[in-house]
């Protein structure tokens, strides 16, 4: 692995990624530290480091850490970001704030609302977080978000799904942005 410096990258990358899965914050940290120690220049900051640990769907350690719930690491991890980088997508669009949404993570959605997480934001499929949890049966989630996004900037229209005729999508009207709740 020495001749492929590429790959002892990337086996790096997918380690932090790991740790933060499982939500071990001491593992997750100390990956880190390899990471840094290969490569200095990726892991030059604490958001670098954060940003840069992607594996191959283009996932972060914070998609990881909301969509399993673990409030330490996520904590750890929100406290080292500036808010637009809450907002990053990975491969599909996707935030951490969708894979937690999709996941039925309140308390770790709560936590990204906090930290200025886009409710709005659209995926590649054009869905926002809202509209995943409630595609996922995640109806707690969905009430949790819709009681803290601007109704104004929400609109429910009913989806052309005739297998269900009573469902409902939430779609933005609006540009993106967390309202000052």
């Amino acid at each position: 692995m020495a001749d492929h410096p590429e790959e002892s990258l990337q086996d790096n990358l997918d380690e932090v990624i790991s740790y933060a899965r499982a939500g071990s914050l001491a593992d997750y940290q100390e990956a880190c530290d390899a990471l840094a120690a290969l490569r200095p220049e990726v892991c030059a900051d604490p958001v670098g480091q954060v940003l840069a640990a992607t594996n191959s769907q283009g996932l972060t350690a914070l998609h990881m850490a909301a969509a399993n719930g673990h409030m330490e690491l996520l904590g750890y991890l929100l406290a080292q970001l500036p808010p637009v980088a809450v907002n990053r997508p990975n491969a599909e669009g996707n935030t951490a704030l969708h894979w937690a949404a999709v996941a039925g993570q309140v308390e770790a959605v709560r936590e990204l609302l906090k930290h200025q997480a886009d409710p709005l934001a659209k995926n590649a499929t054009g869905k926002t977080a809202i509209t995943e949890a409630q595609q996922a049966g995640k109806e707690a989630v969905v009430d949790f978000l819709l009681a803290n996004v601007d109704e104004s900037r929400i609109e429910l229209r009913e989806d052309d799904d005739d297998d269900d005729e009573s469902a409902t999508t939430a779609t933005a009207s609006g540009p993106n942005g967390v309202p000052g709740k």
